[in-house]
């Protein structure tokens, strides 16, 4: 989306020599200017009038020149020992006092600054407030506020038609979220049956920042397929241009119309990725061992199947999961990177064609659980997780920014998903308890299944071509 500045520089590059700018700005629809911050109550009507109108920019440390002349006149700025206090209150505001809670980017200008008066242990606070789309954002007062092109306060409003509009200003936008959630891929006629996770990741929920990728096909090929860093990296042999933005596919042994891990992207780093998942369809549980190869505890599976009276099992196998999205995410992070945007992202799981599977995790600790609670099995077909389809149902995947090492962010970040979607089918989160791990991780033992799976997917691989 995007925004109205009276800067040439974005919000992380100001200096507080850019404010010199405001000396020729008016207050009104996209400007306000406060000499101080007065109440933690005036600051969530600011802040909600912003969000609610067409966003702007908010400064508290500068005082209008005069009532007839609304340009920044003095920047007498906050003094440095309040800076931590006001922030505070500027956060505790939009997050307690306005339902639902409207976004809002904030820097801190310091002095000293000569070319505009500010001196040394004065600085402005300067927020920066994008137009929502999750209207109407309403004080805790009761009131809806909003900005009036030659105001310099917020006011409450009370047309009926206004309002009306803010409340149908996201209508538009979820319908979109829904539809592509719920939107089936076009899938081939070998892939009709076939079990997939079909993985959406979204940075930017509300359209509240103007994320663009550079979409140079050569440049977006050579990122996607960058090897760097832990676990495996997942090459995509074809990458070309579409209608709506790029597609990454991987090569399979089998040809093009056969299943195959598949990338979506778009311009603002939203993606749809298709990840095939092999299942196992097994009639007679005494061949489980030998359909299952070098996996270690499919005997023991075997036996607790025959234990709680299966003759019969469909089996997805999710050993290589983990990795895929590890995969996944060191290129997202990659991506982001390109795009300068150093959040994290949101994502949404739909789990197709699972009816009547049950998940295959080759850790002890799963099959522990199977044997203690039972078996678990896909009751549907089509599970989306979390559950939902608007725009508040999606999951958050942290950027983890106080861990240090990236390597280690993109860890928790595919744990999370992992965990998000193990869950779905049936493997708990909390599958190795941390207080009884001892030296054993969740990331140890996803790692070691990983490589069983990869082994066991080359020994089904020579046996089909010989």
């Amino acid at each position: 989306m995007s925004h109205y500045s009276p800067f040439d520089d974005s919000l992380r590059q100001l200096s507080a020599a850019n404010l010199a700018a405001l000396t020729s700005v008016r207050e009104g629809w996209y400007v306000e200017y406060k000499s101080q911050i007065v109440s933690a109550s005036s600051v969530a009507k600011s802040i909600s009038a912003f969000a609610n109108t067409y966003g702007g920019w908010l400064f508290y440390g500068i005082k209008e020149k005069s009532k007839d002349e609304s340009v920044a006149g003095s920047f007498v700025g906050i003094d440095s020992a309040d800076l931590d206090a006001f922030q505070q209150t500027i956060r505790q505001a939009a997050a307690t006092l306005v339902t639902p809670s409207p976004h809002f980017d904030l820097t801190i200008l310091r002095g000293p600054c000569p070319e505009i008066g500010l001196e040394d242990n004065r600085a402005v606070i300067c927020l920066q407030i994008p137009r929502s789309l999750n209207t109407p954002h309403v004080h805790k007062g009761g009131q809806i506020y909003r900005r009036i092109s030659d105001g310099s306060e917020p006011r409450p409003e009370n047309d009926r038609f206004i309002l009306d509009q803010l409340w149908r200003r996201a209508d538009k936008f979820r319908r979109g979220y829904r539809k592509w959630v719920k939107r089936g891929p076009e899938l081939a006629k070998g892939e009709t049956e076939a079990p997939f996770v079909r993985l959406l990741i979204v940075p930017d929920l509300w359209a509240e920042h103007s994320i663009q990728l550079d979409f140079d096909v050569d440049h977006i090929r050579e990122t996607i397929n960058t090897s760097d860093g832990v676990g495996i990296n997942l090459p995509f042999e074809n990458v070309y241009t579409s209608a709506k933005g790029i597609v990454a596919r991987q090569r399979t042994i089998d040809g093009p119309h056969h299943p195959s891990l598949t990338w979506k992207l778009w311009p603002d780093l939203s993606g749809e990725i298709l990840i095939p998942i092999t299942k196992f369809e097994v009639n007679d549980l005494d061949k489980l061992p030998s359909e299952l190869g070098r996996y270690h505890h499919a005997d023991r599976l075997k036996r607790i199947l025959k234990d709680q009276h299966y003759t019969r099992v469909t089996l997805v196998d999710l050993n290589l999961l983990f990795y895929l999205l590890l995969g996944v995410t060191k290129i997202q992070n990659r991506l982001c990177k390109e795009a300068n945007w150093k959040g994290g992202w949101l994502m949404k799981a739909r789990l197709l064609n699972v009816w009547r599977t049950t998940p295959f995790l080759d850790i002890s600790d799963a099959l522990d659980r199977y044997e203690k609670y039972g078996i678990p099995m896909c009751l549907e077909n089509d599970v989306a997780v979390p559950p939902g389809s608007d725009p508040e149902t999606f999951g958050e995947i942290s950027s983890f920014d106080h861990v240090d090492l990236e390597e280690a962010r993109c860890v928790l970040r595919a744990q999370v998903m992992f965990g998000i979607i193990g869950n779905a089918f049936g493997i708990p989160p909390n599958l190795i308890p941390y207080e009884e791990n001892g030296d054993r991780t969740l990331y140890g033992e996803l790692c070691s299944v990983g490589n069983r799976a990869i082994e066991a997917q080359r020994i089904r691989n020579t046996r089909r071509r010989s």
